[in-house]
Parts: C-alpha cells; sequence; structure tokens
C-alpha cells in the first residue's frame, strides 16, 4: 500500500508508464528493445525492453489514464493519415475530432514526468504547475485553449516521412516570449507546453483555436531542428535512420 500520486489516496500502486507505451512502439527495434540515452547524472545506461514505469497510480486512476491514451493512440493514427485542410508557408492546418481531450491527454504525460524520479526525467521541474495539473486531471477539469497552450511541430525527413521513431525528453527549454515551456518529442511531434492560465498574445488564437476540432501544426525539416543537439534522451539503438541522426 502507498499513496497515489493523482488521487492521494493510500490504495495498491501500480507500476505505470510515464510515457505511455503507444508512444515507443516506433521506437523499439525487431526485438521489442531500445536504448535509453540519458542526462549526465546517469552512471549505467542498458537495452531496455519496455517503456520507462514508476509506482505512481492506484487501479482506479491507472484506468482513467489509460483511456485518455486509447483517445490519443487514434488521435495520433488519424492524425498521421490526415490531410491539411489548409497550408500557410511552414503551417497546416487540420480538423479532427477530439484535439481537447488530447489536450489533457499531453498535459497527463508532462505531470507524470514532473513527478517522476527516474533520472532520464531529472529536468522535469513543474513547480507550483504540479499540484495544478494534478488537480485538473483528477477531476476532469475542461480547460480553455488558452490555458496551458500547446504548439505542435511536425518533425519530417527530406521524404516527407514523418519521423516517429524518435522520442525525447526535453523538460523546460526555456521561453516564448515571457511564458515558461517544457516539452518533449514522440509519435513525429514535438509538444511545446506554455505554463500558464492567464492571458496569451492575441496573434496565438490564431493557431489555438482557429475553429471547433481545428488546431495548426508547424512544419519542421529534421535536418534543420535547431534542438538537435539537445537530443541526448531516447533512441531506437538499432534503428539506422535514428542512430544517423544522433551521429552515433
Amino acid at each position: 500500500m502507498s499513496t497515489c500520486k493523482l488521487c492521494n489516496i493510500n490504495k495498491a500502486i501500480e507500476n505505470s508508464h510515464i510515457i505511455p507505451e503507444f508512444m515507443y512502439k516506433p521506437v523499439y527495434d525487431s526485438k521489442h528493445r531500445y536504448m535509453p540515452f540519458t542526462s549526465k547524472d546517469c552512471k549505467t545506461v542498458k537495452i531496455e525492453q519496455k517503456g520507462i514505469r514508476e509506482d505512481l497510480l492506484c487501479p482506479e486512476c491507472e484506468t482513467k489514464f489509460s483511456k485518455l491514451e486509447t483517445e490519443a493512440s487514434k488521435f495520433i493514427r488519424d492524425f498521421h493519415k490526415a490531410q491539411p485542410i489548409a497550408t500557410h508557408n511552414d503551417l497546416r492546418m487540420y480538423k479532427i475530432a477530439g484535439i481537447d481531450n488530447f489536450k489533457i491527454f499531453t498535459l497527463s504525460v508532462l505531470w507524470r514526468l514532473g513527478i517522476s524520479t527516474h533520472t532520464s526525467f531529472i529536468h522535469y521541474n513543474l513547480g507550483p504547475y504540479e499540484e495544478k495539473l494534478r488537480l485538473i486531471l483528477l477531476n476532469d477539469i475542461k480547460l480553455k485553449r488558452s490555458e496551458y497552450p500547446i504548439f505542435f511541430t511536425l518533425l519530417l525527413r527530406e521524404n516527407k516521412e514523418i519521423c516517429d521513431d524518435i522520442l525525447v525528453s526535453f523538460g523546460k527549454i526555456g521561453r516564448i516570449k515571457t511564458y515558461s515551456v517544457q516539452s518533449f518529442i514522440a509519435s513525429g511531434l514535438i509538444f511545446d507546453i506554455v505554463m500558464t492560465t492567464g492571458q496569451i498574445p492575441t496573434d496565438w488564437n490564431k493557431l489555438l483555436d482557429p475553429c471547433t476540432d481545428c488546431f495548426a501544426i508547424k512544419i519542421q525539416d529534421l535536418g534543420k531542428l535547431q534542438r538537435k543537439e539537445k537530443l541526448i534522451d531516447f533512441s531506437s539503438r538499432h534503428n539506422a535512420r535514428a542512430v544517423e541522426f544522433y551521429d552515433l
């Protein structure tokens, strides 16, 4: 028995994924293995066959997150197959049902990264937002697009293939305007989560809430990614494309 990190009730605790398993699938090699490249504080690195887990949630809260993950997995599949409804320079506009639930899912991943004690995620520090996010997730609080806005960037190779075989945790990357930003890469997307519940610049609204079920995504050439030097956390050891990308 221990205390569930989400509901704060003393219960039997399950070994919970920090990043959901479906986001690891493209990273695994043919033997269902991957090699984590961790921070300098971690002394040992070994081949893993499952995504990183930790004793975090009771069965009820695990079920709550599992439902979010099922919906998110479908959303990602639909997005990868979808055609944009509009394009402008490096921006694409998509209309896919479920974007608001996908946002809650994204915040659930960020919250787990923030509370994890695993050495791969020590660079996440959510401060007062850790408790705020816990209450949002526990109580199923609906958010406006302007609350904890999320900017998505789609990573593409030169052949326009989606880079879904790269999984990276960044932690706090700095700021957009005056706002603190926490980030990770998974399923071919860079997730940049802006840590604010207040007013946002008016020019962001066109990107965050253009219409029902719509969202904008920036397109990024993998070879020109400015954060390339920070991609040290996860890679598929036997995936030739990932090895080439990390210059291993």
